[in-house]
């Protein structure tokens, strides 16, 4: 089956999906119309660009009917909203003991597949763990790991003591993973995970970025056990999530950004 299909009666030939394509995929076809061939499919990365792009709906891709995708509903008078949600997320380290519902977690990861990938190859894989029960053994397995390290050692011992400052009391844990390392596996997993955080706080979420989980994934092979991960599994972020105990009411300031601008 070709991987894409022009619907001529619908195509009006504005070659926004010739100009559009990352890949050079399409060229002008003798009659007027765009097409791909064999050889500029196999340059496809399948994002999709092509089908998003056309006014008209005339264009299959790799079987998406253009009519049955979901529409892109304009949110420009909403930037300021979106803004606001940028600037106000906060790194949470308290949270309640109220679970998060596991539909809400798979509607932050839904949200998370339209984050960028490096020419589309999406190699970030996901894994959560859902409940004190599992995160309290991902928090003692942590400490274990952490416990001789000179930077870290305190947290082990306020574990040992009933405080936990590893993972803060959060119910949950979205871990991202890659099983083939290489090219922009960890860029790739902090703008995933990124997109989680930012989906999570619209969602009343609070988050916080487990740093020590990842670092003592590579440490414990315990830990490791315990997540199910295979030996070429490499670790590329971890972000808790929970309902905040307290409530922000005020955006403190930051740095201005630095900017030099060349011409």
């Amino acid at each position: 089956m070709a991987l894409v299909k022009i619907y001529k009666e619908r195509c009006n030939k504005d070659y926004i999906c010739v100009n559009e394509c990352p890949a050079a995929v399409f060229k002008v076809g003798e009659d007027g119309y765009p097409l791909s061939d064999p050889e500029g499919e196999l340059r496809c990365i399948s994002c999709g660009h092509c089908a998003a792009v056309c006014p008209k709906a005339a264009l299959e891709w790799s079987g998406h009917d253009p009519l049955q995708l979901a529409q892109v509903e304009t949110f420009g008078v909403d930037s300021d909203r979106v803004i606001t949600a940028l600037n106000s997320r906060r790194s949470v380290r308290k949270f309640s003991a109220e679970p998060v519902p596991k539909e809400t977690i798979s509607r932050i990861l839904d949200t998370s597949r339209y984050a960028p990938s490096a020419s589309n190859i999406r190699p970030v894989k996901w894994l959560h763990i859902h409940g004190r029960p599992a995160m309290e053994t991902v928090a003692s397995k942590t400490a274990e790991a952490i416990a001789e390290l000179p930077a870290y050692g305190t947290f082990a011992k306020m574990w040992d003591k009933g405080v936990d400052m590893i993972t803060r009391g959060a119910s949950s844990c979205i871990i991202t993973y890659t099983e083939t390392p290489g090219g922009w596996d960890r860029e790739d997993s902090a703008i995933g995970l990124t997109y989680a955080e930012i989906a999570a706080h619209s969602l009343g979420l609070g988050t916080c970025w487990g740093g020590l989980v990842t670092k003592a994934v590579k440490m414990n092979p315990e830990l490791r056990s315990f997540l199910g991960l295979e030996e070429n599994a490499a670790v590329t972020g971890a972000l808790f999530l929970g309902f905040p105990e307290v409530t922000f009411y005020r955006l403190p300031p930051r740095k201005e950004v630095e900017i030099r601008t060349i011409r």
